[in-house]
């Protein structure tokens, strides 16, 4: 998500309690931040996936998820819902779209201008 724009913070009534914690930790903390801690606990799990990964120790099935604790886990879990809840992809990606269309235009204007004179 653009750092520059606000997230939408939807209603709570009638949310699961995760869903409202996630949804508030996102009003606190941002979207920005947010993402990075998810970012950061991600990264954490897949080093101490390839860290067993070269004595050869990983169960069958294991991923890197399987390496965070409980607490990680739980809060890898809020911080998901917040992303998800609290971002809408399709609108940003309109946004960018729009912004590339006008600067194409206002681009080709100036050519047209050059042009002319």
């Amino acid at each position: 998500m653009n750092e520059t724009t606000q997230p939408k913070i939807p209603d709570l009534p009638g949310r699961p309690r995760d869903e409202i914690e996630a949804v508030e930790l996102v009003a606190k903390l941002g979207l920005a931040e947010v993402e990075k801690r998810y970012e950061a606990l991600c990264t954490r799990a897949q080093e101490r996936y390839d860290n067993f990964s070269k004595t050869g120790d990983i169960p069958v099935g294991f991923t890197a998820l399987d390496y965070l604790t409980e607490e990680e886990l739980s809060e890898r879990h809020r911080l998901f819902l917040g992303m998800t809840i609290c971002s809408d992809p399709q609108a940003e990606a309109r946004q960018r779209i729009l912004m590339r269309k006008a600067e194409r235009q206002r681009l080709r204007k100036q050519k047209e201008v050059q042009y002319a004179a």
